[in-house]
């Protein structure tokens, strides 16, 4: 799965690393949702967690009672997806 996403991504992450970055960061999303379709992707189950202007996504532990970290990095103060992260099981 990771093979053929990298393999996707590569060849835009090529282009978009020798663009301005308003280029990058205006087409770095049209390349992850393009990723996305692979058809193995569709065998992740991702739970989505959305503040006020995003949507996170995140892999839950499969074993209740596993203990995990999660760093989120950013500027803002809206922290609701993670409260909400947080606070799953």
């Amino acid at each position: 799965m990771y093979e053929e996403w990298n393999e996707c991504m590569r060849s835009d992450m090529q282009m978009l690393s020798t663009s301005t970055e308003s280029v990058f960061w205006n087409q770095l999303e049209n390349s992850v949702e393009r990723c996305e379709q692979i058809e193995l992707m569709r065998l992740l189950i991702l739970e989505s967690f959305s503040n006020l202007d995003e949507t996170k996504y995140s892999m839950l532990p499969v074993w209740e009672n596993t203990v995990i970290t999660v760093v989120t990095i950013g500027i803002g103060q809206d922290v609701s997806a993670e409260l909400q992260l947080q606070n799953v099981r």
